[in-house]
């Protein structure tokens, strides 16, 4: 779900995973779940969780996914990357940025094109792999990351912030 998309951009969007030879081993969620418990199941139940995101403000998801010891899929841009690293995700890197708005000079996003597409598929390829191999090991270095950014942690930052001020 993204409330900054519309419905015909986000099935646009969807339509290759839709289409895949793996697609009935994809779950994807794409309207709000009714409760943050039916959210932490979801997220529990989840093998590896995929973010390829052309811009982002943080990415709470993906740190949560870290927190639960599960494998993150990420394009290597934005925020995010205050907290993914090559240790704790498969990042897609990124090569050029374009407007987020064609014509609009509201800013610039990591451009997506197939060397991008490429890399996803593949860090999909390997998790498939690693699960059908029963290899799909606890990101330990995940559930490390995600200790760092605790809602504990978070607030002690913030308030050696203020102190300091």
């Amino acid at each position: 779900h993204n409330a900054f998309v519309d419905a015909t951009a986000l099935e646009q969007m969807l339509a290759p995973f839709k289409r895949s030879s793996m697609a009935s081993r994809i779950t994807l969620v794409t309207t709000p779940l009714p409760h943050q418990k039916d959210l932490a199941a979801a997220m529990a139940m989840a093998d590896c969780a995929v973010f390829p995101a052309r811009a982002e403000g943080w990415n709470l998801e993906a740190l949560e996914m870290l927190a639960l010891g599960k494998r993150v899929i990420a394009t290597a841009c934005t925020a995010h990357t205050a907290f993914l690293t090559e240790a704790n995700a498969k990042l897609v890197s990124v090569d050029a940025l374009e407007e987020s708005v064609p014509g609009d000079h509201c800013g610039r996003w990591a451009a997506w094109g197939s060397a991008q597409h490429e890399q996803l598929v593949q860090h999909l390829r390997d998790a498939h792999g690693d699960r059908h191999r029963g290899e799909l090991a606890l990101n330990e270095a995940g559930i490390a990351t995600s200790k760092q950014f605790s809602w504990t942690a978070s607030a002690r930052a913030v308030m050696t912030s203020v102190a300091s001020a």
